[in-house]
Parts: structure tokens; C-alpha cells; sequence
């Protein structure tokens, strides 16, 4: 239930499990010995855009860094903790996954405030897992968590997009317009998907490289590392999902010229068979006196005669010329 622009504020009991409060008036003054708080909020809401400029205790700078309507996945050490941008595919009903969801988060040693406008099934999965007692147990955890999390869920979107690509090769499809636009569709995936993934595993290995021992432990940079390493792999993936499309695109291409220069070829040999007789007859159709046969009972059959030979003559050179 979000309520003034909160999704949730949760305290985590550093067993696993989280109390939660149902609105920020009830969340108790943090002092540096208490248990961590993390704060999520929907940036859209005036209310919640209020708090985290006048209540949150946050710069100015970090403050308007997570009501920023655009961002880009990045990590930013600030005085007052981390700030870290990260994206996850879109798995809400009716969306495509690829309409990828911001998720902007400052963190701190004992805090944590998120914002995002959309919801994301790994913001949910952490919810379920703290409501259940199996959650993560500190900040640094929490995070590593989420990490891990985003790049299984951009790893299930991308095995279903490798299925879309077989699917497409092994389609029986003949229509080659039919065909260019399911490429394109595929295309037009797989170029969104890899715009966001390389400044995902970027942040992530800026993630790695920080010296914030209090706030990851060695067990959370494992994790972090291993995520980076399916990312990286789903890169790698991408890159060849974009030359199988590539290559599918270039055979329809392909295919749909084989169709154009057959049909241009058969039009060329009605054209050179044609020409002559169409030459003859405009010749004799003219209405000028003189022309031969014309008083003739029998000259309309000894032209179409004449026609059927140079017909037939046309059809022997064309022949040993290896036209057809």
C-alpha cells in the first residue's frame, strides 16, 4: 500500500526480516547503532518529491539526482553515501520488456533511499523474501541483492528473445514483407536491450572498484562480480542475436531480388519474343493504300503465317543464346 508517494519503508533486522512501517511519520530516528531503513518511494508523487528534498537530510544534489526523470546507469561517490542508477527489464502485464525500468538509489552505510515510477520484479522478489524472513540482512547485501536479481531477470528476457530468433529462422513464413517486419521487430529489441546493458555492467564494475568497505563486504562483491560476469556474457549474446538478425535480413533481402530479377527475366523473354510480331502487326495495321494483301481473300492467314515463323525464329535464337 503506498501512501504519500511511499511504496514501503522497511527496517531490516539483520536476520533476514524487516519490520515494516506504514508511513514515514512512524519510522523512528535512525542513530548509527540502530537497524538499517530502507526507504522506497514513487518520484512522480509531489509528497514524496517534498520529503526527499526537505526530510531526507540529503544534499541538494542527490536529492534531485533521485527525482531525475532521465538517467543512465552510473555509480557516484558523494559525501553523503553512494549514488547508484541501475535499470531492469520491464515484466509488468502488457509491456515489453525492453521499455526498460529506472531505479535510483542512495545509498548509505545504515540507509537506503530508492525511488522509481514503474515497479520492478526484483524490488518485489527482495519485498517477498524480507516479509518472509529470508531477505538480505545489511545495506551492502540489500544492494548485491537487487544486482544479482536485475541480471536474472535480463538473463530470462534473453533466452525468450533467443527462442523469438530460432522461431524466425525456422519460420515457414513466405511473405518476405512479412518476414522484414518480424526482423525488424527483433532488430529494434535486441539494439534497446544492448543500449542499456553495456552502462549497466559498466556501473556495476564502478560498484567493484570502490573502496566502501563498510557498506560490501567480500561475500556482496562476489556477488556484484558474478552478476557482472552474466551481463557481460548477455552482452556477448546480444552481439550474436544482432548478426543472426543481420544475416536473416540480407537472405530476405536477398530472396526478395531472386524473386525480382525471375520475374524481370521471364517479362525480358515475352518482350523479345513479342517485339517483332508487335513491329509487324503496327506495320500492317497502318491505313494506307498499297498494302500487300490487302484485296487478298487468304492475306490475313498468310500473315498470321508469317508471324507464327518469325515467332518460332525468334524462339531458336533465344534458345541458342541459352536465354531459356
Amino acid at each position: 500500500m503506498m501512501t504519500n508517494g511511499l511504496v514501503h519503508a522497511l527496517q531490516l533486522d539483520q536476520q533476514g526480516g524487516a519490520k515494516e512501517f506504514p508511513d514515514l511519520q512512524s519510522i523512528p530516528t535512525l542513530s548509527p547503532q540502530e537497524f538499517p531503513l530502507w526507504l522506497h518511494f514513487d518520484y512522480t508523487d509531489q509528497q514524496a518529491q517534498a520529503w526527499i528534498a526537505e526530510h531526507s537530510g540529503l544534499d541538494a544534489v542527490l536529492s534531485d539526482a533521485l527525482l531525475a526523470l532521465e538517467t543512465r546507469p552510473r555509480v557516484t561517490v558523494s559525501r553523503d553515501g553512494l549514488l547508484i542508477y541501475l535499470r531492469g527489464v520491464n515484466l509488468n502485464p502488457g509491456a515489453a520488456p525492453e521499455d526498460m525500468i529506472a531505479i535510483r538509489l542512495v545509498v548509505q552505510r545504515n540507509r537506503i533511499i530508492s525511488t522509481q515510477r514503474r515497479g520492478l520484479a526484483s524490488v518485489r522478489d527482495i519485498l517477498g523474501e524480507l516479509k518472509s524472513g529470508q531477505g538480505p540482512q545489511s545495506v551492502g547485501g540489500l544492494v548485491a541483492e537487487l544486482v544479482d536479481r536485475l541480471t536474472w531477470y535480463m538473463d530470462d528476457v534473453i533466452e525468450r528473445l533467443e527462442a523469438d530468433l530460432q522461431a524466425l529462422e525456422e519460420s515457414r513464413v513466405k511473405d518476405p514483407r512479412e518476414r522484414m517486419v518480424q526482423i525488424g521487430s527483433l532488430r529494434r529489441r535486441i539494439i534497446t536491450l544492448r543500449r542499456y546493458f553495456a552502462p549497466q555492467r559498466d556501473a556495476l564494475l564502478r560498484m567493484l572498484q570502490l573502496e566502501q568497505s563498510e557498506i560490501f563486504s567480500d561475500a556482496h562483491r562476489v556477488v556484484i562480480r558474478e552478476a557482472v560476469e552474466r551481463l557481460q556474457r548477455l552482452m556477448e549474446d546480444l552481439d550474436m542475436f544482432r548478426d543472426h538478425a543481420t544475416l536473416a535480413q540480407e537472405e530476405v533481402q536477398g530472396e526478395t531480388a531472386d524473386q525480382l530479377n525471375q520475374r524481370m527475366y521471364v517479362l525480358s523473354i515475352i518482350t523479345g519474343l513479342f517485339l517483332p510480331l508487335g513491329f509487324l502487326t503496327g506495320l500492317f495495321g497502318i491505313n494506307l493504300g498499297g498494302m500487300p494483301g490487302a484485296e487478298s481473300q487468304f492475306g490475313f492467314a498468310w500473315f498470321v503465317g508469317i508471324l507464327a515463323v518469325v515467332l518460332a525464329i525468334c524462339s531458336v535464337l533465344l534458345y541458342r543464346r541459352r536465354w531459356f
